[in-house]
């Protein structure tokens, strides 16, 4: 099978399977990535040591991160239901 014989509908529930999955996976990665690499916070440290504030660009990306992972987990439903049928629908 060519890449053209694929048909626009057939693309499109490709795509719906795959995003959801992507999504929360891609978002997963990147905020461990975040933390790991970027939060002062993450790390244990000494009960004689100060407590640091997480940055604020830190928290913001740390919520962005957490919504796309939601919006991934929310949408799981929706378009495995809509992938499904359009490749199912006859050309």
């Amino acid at each position: 099978m060519n890449e053209g014989d694929l048909r626009p509908h057939k693309k499109l529930a490709i795509v719906l399977l795959v995003t959801p999955g992507l999504a929360i996976v891609g978002s997963f990665i990147i905020l461990l990535a975040i933390n790991l690499i970027f939060n002062p916070t993450f790390w244990m440290t000494p009960d004689t040591e100060p407590v640091t504030p997480t940055p604020f660009l830190i928290t913001a990306l740390n919520g962005v991160f957490l919504t796309l992972g939601a919006v991934g987990v929310l949408s799981i439903l929706p378009s495995l239901v809509a992938g499904v049928y359009l490749l199912q629908r006859k050309d």
